[in-house]
């Protein structure tokens, strides 16, 4: 079901409007659709940048180091910061840090 809707949302912006480069600050790894954004994880300073659908940035919530993959889930983001070795749970609608979980080293 998710695989559909991140297709759908694909589609819709693909047909929407042409596609264009956003400055998110750092480099990044990860992207994930959540709470009517786009979310992109930082290798650089550790940062989850929200990106509006008007493509401006919008806020950033600090996770850890070297962000390296997200996933959504209900009203969230988690984000791996793998030098931390965190899980860390972002409220989708406030994007603030809610929860860290210690994952230890894999």
């Amino acid at each position: 079901m998710i695989r559909v809707a991140v297709a759908a949302l694909v589609v819709a912006l693909t047909a929407s409007a042409p596609a264009k480069k956003i400055d998110v600050g750092q480099f990044s790894y990860g992207l994930a659709a959540a709470g009517g954004s786009v979310w992109v994880g930082g290798l650089g300073t550790g940062d989850v940048a929200r990106v509006s659908a008007d493509g401006k940035v919008v806020s950033h919530t600090v996770v850890g180091p070297r962000i390296f993959n997200l996933a959504v889930a209900p009203g969230a983001v988690w984000a791996i910061s793998n030098l931390s070795n965190l899980a860390v749970r972002i409220d989708a609608k406030t994007g603030k840090v809610t929860t860290k979980v210690n994952v230890g080293f894999a």
